[in-house]
């Protein structure tokens, strides 16, 4: 005969033994998540770094190749685009030149500071375009 009393007593077994299977799986994760950290700081020492989507293996960037330079010219617009956007929020004084010739010789100085900055600086925009557009970007994933 099934009582209420053998039936609880059921009930808090299964439920300790769901906990204690609960509990092993949460350990064995760490585990497997120890491993996965490893992988990961032993591809980010292997040029697989940060936001490169490649475990361990370095991407190839041709940096003569015609893609690249467009990618290059994209990365010096944006920058430009920000020194711009960046310089309106200086205030003008009075000593500054306002006049048609003052605003062309700021805006040949912000193109040479953006084509310095693209190319010194090392944002890693025009990589990061030049791996995404040739499709090197993203066909690696880590294994668990």
């Amino acid at each position: 005969m099934i009582n209420a009393a053998s039936i609880n007593i059921n009930y808090e077994q299964a439920r300790v033994d769901y906990l204690v299977k609960k509990s092993s799986n949460v350990h064995e994760n760490r585990a497997t998540f120890s491993e996965v950290l490893a992988q990961a700081e032993g591809a980010a020492k292997n040029d697989g770094g940060l936001g490169s989507g490649r475990a361990g293996r370095a991407q190839m960037v041709d940096k003569s190749s015609e893609l690249y330079a467009q990618c290059q010219e994209l990365e010096t617009f944006f920058m430009k685009t920000l020194l711009k956007e960046m310089r309106k929020t200086v205030p003008e004084s009075d000593l500054s030149d306002n006049s048609f010739a003052g605003k062309m010789y700021k805006d040949m100085l912000d193109d040479e500071y953006a084509k310095d900055l693209a190319t010194n600086a090392g944002f890693g925009l025009a990589d990061l375009a030049y791996l995404e557009l040739s499709g090197q970007r993203g066909k690696v994933s880590i294994e668990v």
